[in-house]
Formats: structure tokens, C-alpha cells, sequence
């Protein structure tokens, strides 16, 4: 007999520990889902399945003509000077003003490192060694898939961008937006940025960490029927970032006792890396950049210091 948990996950307010729910023979999960929603006591999180692959030839609206790159990279670490890029996965969806659409083709690349595969990136990845002996990603095979793009999207994109920087000149010539940075998710009801919350925010829910599962969850987030009922989609005001010039202000030395305004200000702590300095760092629009580093000279930097300022390309 299936229970609801199959494919469902269930968060209640009233229950502590989310037991499993019996379909009963006389309704389906989906139905069994809506009767708990309706109660108000809970809420239904239902498992992501991939959008289907409808291939540009069976395009038929104007929107088709505008395509999208949703990327994800899995790597050996943080620093992209000395790290290496273990998958590389990509979708090409349709877009327009309120969103994404269809998925219209798939690229995923597994490429062997230089070197060993820490215990930490495995548990974190979910790949060995033995998974990429072999393999290698072909920049031509990348260069062909994205030809036709107007952008990439990537969650946390800095990060992405300065890897396939190093390896695939076709991706760095392309306009690459942040969903992670472009977006306010709190105007749209999230707790926070992170793509497994809004995810959560949207009733999804994904168990895999590979990079198309993640590329898969980023498509969800931006998707146009995700958001029907909103004056603004999310997707809108990632479009309105597009060509806007942008500023790296990292927060460096004595701010552990800001840690949590930081945070709230849109931070993230970096270890580091060859080529820039530990700290807290936010990447804003240039416009925006004066007020944040004043706001940080009269905190943070009040008795003495400075942050670092950089333009972010």
C-alpha cells in the first residue's frame, strides 16, 4: 500500500513529527494532499519531477525564439585559481518576461580532476573518483549547446561563472544573471535565498545535490506558472538586472560581531581564496554600492578598517 510520504512530504504545525499518511483505496495521493492542505493544519511538499524536454523543432509560439541557459557546476572546491570542475550540467529553456517555460534541450559533462577527490566533496557531491575517470568535458560540445542563448542563469553565480571562466571561452562571453543576488526572494514570501527554501516556498521539494537535480530546481523557481498571481515576477526583476553595472564589497578583520546583520544585509561568509580575502561579501548594482559602504564606515568600520571594493565583471 503507498503512503503519501512517497511522494510528498508533509509539514504541520499541530504535529511534531510528520507520520506516515495512508492514501486509503478510495482516493489518490494528489487527492489525499489537497484534503490535508485544505485543513489548514498542513503543508504538502510535493516531489520536483523534471520538466519534459520539448525540442526546438516542436516550438511553435514567438517565445521559443528566446532561450535561457540554466547552469549548475559541482567542483573539487571553493577557489576557482586552483579547484577544478567535476560536472557541468545545463538546461536551455524558453523565456519571457514573466519567466521560464519549456525545457527544450539537456547538457550535462563529467570531467576527471588532476587530482584526488577529498571524502568532504564526495559526501557533498555524490561523486568518487570512479565516477569521472575518463571523462572530460568537450568545449566545442559547450560552445554548440549555448550558441543560441540570450544569457546564463545560475544560482550564486560568481561562483559558476569563475570556474567555467577558466575552461569554456563561449560561457564567459555570454551575460551571466544571478538568481541568487538580482533577486529579493523576501518581497516573494521566502525565508531566504537559498535554492532549497524557495523551493520549499514554491511546495517542492528535491533530495539530490548532483547539478541537474539543482539545475532542475533553479528552472522551478523562475518558472512563469510559478507565479501567475504576483504584480512582478521574480524572473521580471533578474531581467531588469541584465547590463547593470556591479560592485564586490567584501567585509573583512573585525566583524564577527556583525556576523548577523551582514547576514541579514545579504552577505555570505568566503573562506577565500588566491586571490581574495576572507570575509563577508555582497555583490550590489553600482548604484547601490555608495550606501552599503557608507552604511559599513559608520558600523562595522566605525573605530577603524575599511572594506574591499571591487568592480565584479
Amino acid at each position: 500500500m503507498r503512503t503519501l510520504a512517497t511522494n510528498f512530504r508533509v509539514h504541520s504545525d499541530v504535529v511534531e513529527k510528520a507520520d506516515l499518511v495512508d492514501a486509503g483505496p478510495s482516493g489518490t495521493l494528489e487527492e489525499t494532499a489537497r484534503r490535508l492542505e485544505t485543513t489548514g493544519l498542513f503543508r504538502i511538499l510535493r516531489r520536483l519531477e523534471p520538466r519534459p524536454v520539448r525540442p526546438f523543432s516542436h516550438q511553435t509560439t514567438p517565445t521559443a525564439r528566446r532561450v535561457a541557459i540554466v547552469l549548475d557546476t559541482e567542483t573539487t572546491g571553493l577557489d576557482p585559481e586552483v579547484d577544478e570542475i567535476l560536472e557541468l550540467a545545463m538546461i536551455a529553456v524558453t523565456y519571457d518576461e514573466r519567466g521560464l517555460h519549456d525545457v527544450v534541450e539537456r547538457f550535462t559533462g563529467l570531467s576527471e580532476p588532476s587530482t584526488e577527490i577529498t571524502p568532504q566533496i564526495t559526501s557533498l557531491t555524490g561523486l568518487t573518483l570512479d565516477d569521472l575517470r575518463g571523462h572530460t568535458i568537450d568545449p566545442d560540445a559547450v560552445a554548440a549547446f549555448i550558441q543560441r542563448a540570450d544569457f546564463v542563469v545560475a544560482h550564486n553565480a560568481d561562483f559558476d561563472r569563475k570556474f567555467c571562466r577558466r575552461r569554456f571561452a563561449s560561457l564567459s562571453a555570454k551575460p551571466w544573471l544571478c538568481s541568487y543576488r538580482d533577486i529579493d526572494w523576501r518581497v516573494f514570501g521566502a525565508e531566504n535565498s537559498r535554492l532549497s527554501g524557495i523551493l520549499g516556498h514554491v511546495g517542492l521539494f528535491h533530495t539530490a545535490h548532483r547539478a541537474m537535480a539543482d539545475c532542475d530546481a533553479l528552472v522551478e523557481i523562475l518558472a512563469a506558472d510559478r507565479w501567475s498571481t504576483a504584480e512582478r515576477s521574480p524572473f521580471a526583476s533578474l531581467l531588469a538586472s541584465l547590463g547593470t553595472a556591479k560592485v564586490e564589497i567584501i567585509a573583512g578583520g573585525p566583524t564577527y560581531a556583525w556576523r548577523d546583520q551582514l547576514k541579514r544585509r545579504g552577505y555570505r561568509w568566503s573562506p577565500g581564496t588566491t586571490t581574495t580575502p576572507k570575509g563577508w561579501f555582497v555583490q550590489l548594482a553600482k548604484a547601490d554600492a555608495d550606501r552599503e559602504i557608507a552604511w559599513l564606515k559608520s558600523t562595522v568600520y566605525a573605530k577603524e578598517g575599511s572594506p574591499t571594493v571591487r568592480s565584479s565583471s
